[in-house]
This record gives C-alpha cells, sequence and structure tokens, in this order.
C-alpha cells in the first residue's frame, strides 16, 4: 500500500511539473507575441516573464521582414486549366498541410528558443550523460565527432537522378536565354581524401556529390568541384578541418574569399569581366573575436560537450560603392559594404539566440540584386542559385564584378524559368554544399 502512493506521489508530482511546464511556455509564448512582438513593449511585465533573456525584444523587433508573394511577382506557366472541384482540393490540401506542418514546427522551433532556462537544461543532460557514460547520439541531431575534435552532420546515401535530371532542365532553360551554366560544388566538412572514420562510413556526402557531379557531367553540364582545390591547399583532413569552424558545418570567411578567387577564374574564361585584385585578402581588415561563436552543430551538443569558435569580422579595406536590392526586408539603397552585413548578429556574445554567420550576407536571402557602381559597365549579369555557403562567398564576388543577382530557392518561391527570362543573365552558377544532395522538394517550389 505504501509503495502505490509512492508511486502515486511521484506521477502526480511529475503530472504538476508538466502543468507548471506548459503555463510557463503559455505565458512566455503569449508576452512574445503579444507585449513585444505587436505592442513592442520592453517593461517590468516583459523583463519579469523573460528575465533569463532580457534582450528578447530587441531580437523579436530587430528585423522585420517584408512577406513578398514571390509566386505572384515571378509565376508559373499553366499547363493546363484545372478544373474546379481540383483546385478547391487543392488549396484544401495546401492549407491543411500548410497548419499542421507549419504550426507543429513553429511551436517545436519557438520553444526549444524560448523554454524557460532551455539551454542550461539541455547543458546539464549532456553533463548529466557524460557522468553515466552515456555515449549514444540522438539520430535527430546526427552530429559526431571527428578524430580532431571538430564536429560535424552526417548524410545518407543518396540518389542523384532526380537532382541530375533538374540540372538537365535548367540547362536547357539556360540555352535558350543564351546564358552559360555551371555548377559548382561547395565543399563538406568532412574531408573527401581522408576522414576513414566517417567518409563512407557515417557519412555519405562526398559520394554524393561524386555521383551527382558525374551524371552533370555525362549530360555535358561544365562542373567546377571546390573539394579539389581546397584538398590541394590542404593535404591532411586536419589541415583541411581548419578551413571550416569546429562547431559548425560552414567555412569561414577566409575560404569563402579564396574559393571566390578560383570561381572568378573560370568566370574570366567565360567571358565575365572580374577584377580579381578586390579577392586579395591583403586588401581586407580581419577582426577576430575569440571563442565568440557556437555553430549549429555546437548548439545541439551545448557547451557541455565541445567549445565555442573564434569568429573573424573580414571587411575590405578599400573604397566600396553598391547598389542593393533585398525585397525581403524592403531594402533599395546605395552605400557602402555595410549594407551586406547584419551587424545585429554580433553585437554582443549570445552563443544560443544569436547567428554570427548570418553576419555576411543578411543570411538566407530569398533575392538579392547587387551593383557594384566602381566597376564598369560591361553589361554583364551574374545569377547565383545558391544555398548558405553563398552567404559569405556572393558579398565577396559582388566586389569585383559589375552586377550580381542572387537567388536562395529554399526561400524564394516562385518560378525559376520566369525569373531567368525576366532577368536574362548572361552565367547562371548553381552553387551547392555535398550535403545538399537529398529529394528534392517540389511542392516548396
Amino acid at each position: 500500500m505504501r509503495a502505490k502512493r509512492w508511486k502515486q506521489a511521484v506521477m502526480f508530482a511529475c503530472f504538476a511539473m508538466l502543468v507548471v511546464a506548459m503555463g510557463v511556455v503559455f505565458t512566455r509564448f503569449g508576452t512574445a507575441q503579444v507585449l513585444i512582438k505587436h505592442l513592442h513593449q520592453d517593461n517590468a511585465v516583459t523583463q519579469f516573464v523573460f528575465h533569463d533573456d532580457p534582450d528578447i525584444h530587441l531580437r523579436d523587433q530587430a528585423k522585420p521582414e517584408k512577406k513578398v508573394d514571390w509566386a505572384r511577382e515571378y509565376p508559373f506557366a499553366d499547363a493546363a486549366q484545372p478544373s474546379l472541384f481540383s483546385r478547391v482540393l487543392d488549396k484544401s490540401r495546401a492549407f491543411e498541410s500548410h497548419v499542421t506542418k507549419g504550426a507543429e514546427t513553429k511551436v517545436e522551433e519557438w520553444t526549444t528558443k524560448h523554454f524557460w532556462q532551455y539551454p542550461t537544461l539541455v547543458e546539464s543532460g549532456r553533463h548529466y550523460e557524460d557522468a553515466i557514460g552515456w555515449q549514444v547520439v540522438n539520430p535527430s541531431q546526427q552530429i559526431t565527432k571527428l578524430a580532431d575534435g571538430s564536429l560535424t552532420s552526417t548524410d545518407p546515401r543518396r540518389a542523384q537522378q532526380e537532382p541530375v535530371d533538374s540540372m538537365v532542365e535548367l540547362a536547357d532553360v539556360a540555352a535558350e536565354q543564351g546564358a552559360q551554366l555551371f555548377f559548382v560544388q561547395a565543399p563538406f566538412k568532412v574531408d573527401a581524401y581522408g576522414d576513414e572514420e566517417v567518409n563512407g562510413k557515417l557519412d555519405f556526402s562526398n559520394q554524393n556529390a561524386d555521383e551527382l557531379l558525374a551524371g552533370l557531367r555525362a549530360n555535358g553540364i561544365e562542373v567546377m568541384d571546390l573539394r579539389e582545390n581546397l584538398h590541394e591547399a590542404a593535404p591532411t583532413s586536419e589541415a583541411y578541418h581548419r578551413f571550416f569552424y569546429r562547431t559548425d558545418h560552414h567555412w569561414r570567411p577566409q575560404v569563402a574569399l579564396l574559393a571566390t578567387d578560383l570561381l572568378t577564374r573560370r568566370l574570366e574564361a567565360a567571358g565575365i569581366p572580374i577584377e580579381r585584385a578586390a579577392y586579395n585578402l591583403a586588401k581586407y581588415q580581419v577582426e577576430t573575436r575569440p571563442a565568440f561563436f557556437l555553430g549549429s552543430q555546437g548548439k545541439k551538443v551545448t557547451l557541455a560537450k565541445t567549445e565555442p569558435d573564434d569568429f573573424d569580422v573580414v571587411t575590405p579595406d578599400f573604397s566600396v560603392k553598391l547598389h542593393v536590392e533585398m525585397p525581403s526586408l524592403d531594402v533599395d539603397a546605395t552605400g557602402g559594404f555595410d549594407l551586406l552585413l547584419d551587424p545585429r548578429q554580433i553585437e554582443r556574445q549570445d552563443y544560443y539566440n544569436l547567428n554570427p554567420y548570418a553576419f555576411y550576407g543578411h543570411g538566407d536571402m530569398p533575392l538579392m540584386r547587387i551593383e557594384n557602381l566602381n566597376q564598369p559597365d560591361n553589361g554583364k549579369k551574374v545569377l547565383f542559385i545558391r544555398d548558405s555557403f553563398c552567404d559569405t562567398l556572393v558579398p565577396y564576388f559582388a566586389l569585383g564584378c559589375r552586377q550580381l543577382v542572387s537567388l536562395d530557392l529554399r526561400h524564394f518561391t516562385g518560378s525559376l524559368e520566369t525569373f531567368i527570362r525576366e532577368e536574362k543573365p548572361d552565367v547562371i552558377v548553381v552553387m551547392y554544399t555535398a550535403s545538399y544532395s537529398g529529394k528534392i522538394d517540389w511542392s516548396g517550389h
């Protein structure tokens, strides 16, 4: 009888803790969404509710994004007019999918971001795992350590025929518009020429990239493999890993500048005038902020399992005059290199709430147009179709050419074909990292 009462007491205590936790979540959610985001309040109530995150009002209001209907701006071609029933059914399914999946994702993201003392609780859990010798990796994280302690995600083996077919279709569109097409394989943190304990065993990003490039070459698409270039510069895995942040999958800005110079050599051969002197690191100021950045992989394992990276702010030490358009931020301005930077991400050290990598290029912008007014107007235009590795590369690339347009198809949801026909680029550069080789989400774009 006593044992039964003890079990009931434990169950009641757990239930009470769950109720309190959910109450805290709803209180903080309501405070953030109503008082802070919509009423722009910063008072004793908001400071009490977010006593562990006093700068939330700055973070949630600092970067208001403009909702852009990309499909309306760049519409898809209507192949056939569906029936009224089909249109209603499709809209109903799309709405249901958007509401259920979108709401679930938003609740999960918001809860993990704003749950009371969430980083501290997760760090405590990681310390407890070490104390009991629990070394089982959460499969949803897919994070492992390389031999030198660098963190990396792992990518499963995936068939590459769909991405190959998609690039072949894009090549046809480019040819119709008289544009040259290049595919640039950005590197991945796992060394294609080393990391034997992970490469081809836990991670298959390089094998996926090899299959993709072979398929593109077989279809006559010109490719550039930056993995080979970086291997020449760093022939050992230990040296290669230094090109990347230890706690993040992205490369460092100096490496993005090196990759920019390597890429422009290929574009010069394609008839695009480039001022390659703009990519000389000696012409840049480098400010190092020690132990300032905890990358996406580091955030998952927390500071209990790793240490933060140094972060370099690399900016040109020469005159820059740009005209920049970013519709999703309602930006249409002329100025210096700072137009391409988001200083909020590095205004203070905040390992879990800020992303210093997004300091460059404002992170993943759906559409960005950059005209370098210091370069001669040669009538040539370069279009980048890219992922987050170009957050750093695109701003640097713009310093050596006249006209540059950048699209991130994870956020730009209009018709790429319509965009190309209207924009009329001379060169289209498709650049993705080796880990971005999965099934294409056609419903998203």
